[in-house]
């Protein structure tokens, strides 16, 4: 068995994409290493799809092409509401709760995304503090997400999109157990 390879990145705007281009190529050389086509993907972050601008857009796309390498994705994510501070229609009115979709990704030959919706404490009007509990209810909840998903089968790249530091801890805590 191998090791779980741990990507954190930050979200400094005018490096995404240099960065999503270093995970594609860290993954894509892993797989070369290793000589197996697939491999188990977590992304946990709390922006994703179907998030039309800034790093919900960017981890769809990001997640998208790996899918569409032939590997086996599964997200951790909040429900949408970037950039109207509001849960987005149809998810409003699962928010309260943890929910999974199943999301077909664009490409034909792609593998289906497992996408974990987790609740989070979502304020009307975004201050520092309020920001803050934001991203202490979502790592809380994403904690226990993450805890079930340790019964699995084992993630070989677990990739962690960071303002919230606390979102670096669980990929350490899952690789430290499993």
């Amino acid at each position: 068995a191998g090791t779980i390879q741990v990507v954190i990145y930050s979200l400094e705007t005018t490096l995404i994409s240099i960065e999503q281009i270093i995970i594609y190529l860290t993954i894509k050389q892993y797989k070369v290493q290793s000589k197996t086509h697939s491999k188990r993907i977590l992304l946990i972050g709390g922006n994703f799809y179907p998030d039309l601008i800034g790093i919900g857009k960017c981890n769809g796309e990001m997640v998208d092409l790996l899918a569409r390498q032939g590997n086996q994705c599964t997200v951790v994510n909040s429900y949408p509401y970037y950039p109207h501070w509001k849960v987005q229609k149809p998810y409003f009115k699962n928010s309260y709760w943890y929910n999974k979709e199943v999301r077909h990704p664009l490409f034909v030959d792609s593998e289906p995304i497992e996408i974990y919706r987790c609740p989070q404490y979502l304020p009307d009007k975004p201050t520092g503090k309020k920001r803050m509990i934001l991203d202490f209810t979502f790592c809380l909840s994403a904690f226990f997400k993450v805890v079930q998903l340790l019964f699995r089968e084992k993630y070989d790249f677990i990739i962690v999109v960071v303002p919230c530091f606390q979102l670096g801890l669980l990929a350490l805590f899952y690789k430290r157990f499993r």
